[in-house]
């Protein structure tokens, strides 16, 4: 007994969250969130990946950190490309840090590069650090669809997507366009034009 005992042990320590995903044909993220019992998991889905883990040998530790410690951390999400100090989004940044402090919440910030390759979850909600998100800019919808599946609230400011049912917070800048063009049209401009990227923004 004693034997099988120690041989478990060792294979329990080889044996990775990589390893489990790769067995039960999920995300990494999948595995993280189930072992640690998070919301947004298919039940069937979560009893299969405990169960793989356990056949396997791992040993998940968890987190010393309670629950209760961590329900006034929000995540602040913002990609490179948004993500400038001079510009736009940094006043944005800088509103939300503030006015969260006003209601006791605390924002961990998060930079990534957009990109084709599925989303990595931070590892400060691998964790269970944080009780919700914050996108700011531009984000793919793989982005938001790996955030969803955490069960966490969210919230994207400034983008949105017809494809998905998110919150938001937008810029009107539907209202502004008819300010500017009827200020201009009354100083008797009629060649009137748009300077900029169409696309970079869905407001615009």
């Amino acid at each position: 007994m004693t034997d099988v005992m120690e041989r478990r042990g060792a294979v329990a320590k080889k044996v990775s969250m990589d390893d489990i995903a790769q067995r039960v044909g999920v995300s990494k993220n999948t595995v993280s969130l189930s072992l640690r019992g998070m919301p947004g998991i298919n039940a069937d889905t979560k009893a299969f990946v405990i169960r793989t883990a356990n056949d396997m040998g791992y040993i998940y530790r968890g987190t010393s950190i309670s629950k209760s410690s961590h329900a006034g951390h929000i995540c602040l999400i913002v990609p490179t490309s948004s993500h400038d100090k001079q510009g736009f989004f940094a006043h944005i940044q800088v509103g939300i840090e503030q006015e969260a402090k006003k209601l006791h919440y605390s924002t961990v910030f998060y930079s990534y590069t957009e990109s084709a390759a599925p989303f990595e979850l931070p590892l400060c909600v691998q964790e269970g650090l944080v009780s919700g998100f914050i996108t700011v800019g531009r984000v793919s919808e793989n982005t938001i669809l790996a955030l969803q599946e955490t069960g966490l609230p969210l919230v994207m400011i400034d983008h949105y997507l017809d494809t998905m049912p998110v919150d938001c917070v937008i810029t009107d800048n539907i209202l502004g366009a008819d300010f500017a063009v009827s200020y201009l049209a009354e100083a008797g401009h009629r060649d009137i034009g748009f300077i900029g990227d169409v696309g970079a923004a869905v407001s615009f």
